[in-house]
């Protein structure tokens, strides 16, 4: 499926009133998620998450009340916070694959969409559980996970957060590459142990960097893929332990 999932603004900024039309989307969709991070963290909590950039320390963030945000959305997974970024929201998964792709997390219409999991994998359980989000122009939703690019914000930045069923998981990263928009090799959940060896190693060899990160038998892997420019795409894996 993933090579199905166009992960680009389809259009241009070729007007002053487009131009306005992505100015109040934009802020839009900051106001509508900081409305749920402050749901999320309690607003006594909130300034360990707030813009431009998220806490490094995820034992400050303090706990994220997904009892309210599956009541808000019953699509609700996982939450994820990378530090050094202004990434910092809840991952959903709907039945319709690309439901999400052009709607938010309270389910309006919106060009950013939302972070999300593909119908087919089982969050966390699945090998391979892959994370979409569009690229936006502000920097917004997976704006910044081209930081990843740069090994010196890596080592800066080594461990992304996954929030589940009350705690945080700590993920380090293993490889960043970028692929064709084609190439929906980085997306499959190989069944196997002979082809997940092969899935890992295939991963840390395709890196921009190397990590020195080998993820072994019996580990999981968390994929974040957003574009990256025409006909590329940006793939970020972090260890699941």
């Amino acid at each position: 499926m993933a090579a199905g999932v166009c992960l680009f603004l389809a259009a241009g900024i070729g007007s002053s009133a487009v131009f306005l039309g992505y100015m109040r989307s934009y802020r839009q969709e900051r106001e509508l998620y900081g409305d749920l991070r402050a749901l999320a963290y309690g607003e006594e909590n909130l300034e360990n998450s707030e813009n431009p950039e998220v806490s490094e320390k995820t034992e400050n963030a303090g706990d994220i009340d997904e009892a309210s945000l599956r009541r808000l959305n019953p699509d609700y997974r996982l939450w994820l916070r990378i530090p050094g970024t202004d990434i910092d929201y809840p991952i959903v998964q709907g039945e319709d694959p690309l439901y999400y792709l052009d709607h938010a997390f309270d389910r309006s219409e919106q060009a950013a969409g939302a972070l999300f999991i593909d119908s087919g994998q089982t969050p966390l359980l699945s090998f391979n559980t892959v994370v979409y989000g569009h690229n936006q122009k502000d920097g917004s939703m997976f704006g910044q996970l081209k930081r990843y690019a740069d090994r010196d914000f890596w080592e800066e930045n080594p461990v992304l957060s996954i929030y589940s069923q009350g705690r945080w998981l700590e993920c380090p990263v293993f490889s960043c590459r970028i692929v064709g928009d084609n190439d929906g090799g980085p997306c499959r959940s190989p069944q196997t142990p002979e082809e997940q060896a092969e899935y890992l190693a295939e991963a840390a060899e395709a890196s921009l960097y190397d990590t020195g990160i080998r993820p072994g038998e019996g580990d999981r892997v968390l994929t974040l893929y957003t574009c990256h420019g025409s006909g590329q795409r940006m793939v970020v894996h972090a260890r699941l332990g």
